[in-house]
């Protein structure tokens, strides 16, 4: 299943009757067998969930706007809502995206998120990453539990970064990120 993605926080729980088409939302979630779940990312951090006890997947495409509206928790609250998950079973990764060094702005971000936002030289940094782990773990997830491939986008050639491309002009492309239940 591919979304089309918005830069929101809609979660788009996939069942039996869920058709096989194009969903809207950034993020997906199923207990389906072989029903494979995919995003396309290029600074925002692809978020795997999986629930081993509950056998439930889910991919959730989290960038700055999305953060905002909190859609890495509200994620935790529909595995625990819809397919009974426990958060201190659930296992996290976050793939590849953009770190703190390279998310910077030159003026103070509107939204205010704590320790995750600082200003450095006149340059304000965020801290998606940190904020998405916090709300995490805050959400119950076991910090121990949270993965994290600590690649940054922007840094590493080997994907495609947005603001890269704006600043370097080289093609903007996306990456896919696939989670399947077996």
């Amino acid at each position: 299943m591919i979304l089309n993605q918005t830069h929101g926080d809609k979660i788009v729980v996939i069942d039996h009757q869920t058709p096989a088409i194009t969903q809207i939302g950034d993020g997906l979630i199923t207990n389906i067998p072989g029903r494979a779940l995919s995003i396309k990312t290029a600074d925002c951090f692809p978020l795997f969930l999986y629930d081993p006890k509950q056998q439930v997947i889910g991919l959730i495409h989290v960038g700055w706007l999305g953060a905002n509206q909190g859609i890495h928790t509200k994620a935790i609250k529909i595995l625990k809502s819809k397919f009974k998950s426990d958060p201190k079973d659930i296992i996290v990764q976050l793939g590849p995206g953009i770190c703190s060094s390279c998310y910077t702005f030159t003026r103070k971000p509107t939204q205010s998120w704590g320790l995750h936002t600082y200003e450095r030289k006149n340059v304000w940094h965020v801290n998606l990453k940190g904020f998405i782990k916090f709300g995490l773990t805050q959400a119950g997830i076991e910090s121990e539990k949270i993965t994290d491939m600590n690649i940054c986008t922007y840094e590493d050639r080997r994907f495609p970064s947005h603001r890269r491309s704006r600043i370097s002009g080289e093609p903007e492309d996306r990456f896919t990120s696939t989670i399947t239940l077996e």
